[in-house]
């Protein structure tokens, strides 16, 4: 049975085409068949993300004593607004994981995918820290 998602064969050459590049549909679905993107694997690591500046964000927020908690009680929303920019800038995981499916090897995509997510959480978690200190620095203030 085949795929309905994949056109059939006659349709993923281009007769069209000046050179003997592969169609836009047949590199599609040879992505669809082995180099898929690892939406689990980006999918786990967006809960490992999110825990970890979740953790900072706390951690921050201890720091501050009772008028941080208060703060962030009276402002919630500014913290749910952090939370989804990060969120935005997690999907930019895949963007890279399309380059990759094109450029590396399954192999060294494994290696690749786990230090993108390291390295991205780790920035993440320093632009935690300092929007934190920002947000967090008008208690001082007041």
């Amino acid at each position: 049975m085949e795929d309905p998602y994949i056109p059939p064969k006659s349709q993923l050459t281009d007769a069209n085409s000046f050179s003997g590049k592969q169609s836009f549909w047949k590199k599609m679905s040879e992505a669809s068949r082995g180099k898929a993107i690892q939406w689990g694997f980006w999918e786990r690591g967006r809960i490992l993300h999110g825990l970890v500046l979740l953790l900072v964000s706390i951690v921050c927020l201890v720091k501050e004593g009772s008028e941080g908690w208060h703060y962030f009680s009276q402002n919630i929303t500014e913290f749910l607004g952090l939370v989804a920019v990060a969120n935005f800038f997690y999907t930019f995981a895949y963007v890279v994981e399309l380059l990759e499916m094109y450029l590396v090897s399954q192999k060294a995509m494994r290696w690749i995918r786990f230090g993108f997510l390291i390295t991205g959480t780790f920035l993440a978690s320093a632009l935690t820290v300092f929007a934190m200190e920002m947000i967090l620095s008008s208690v001082d203030d007041m």
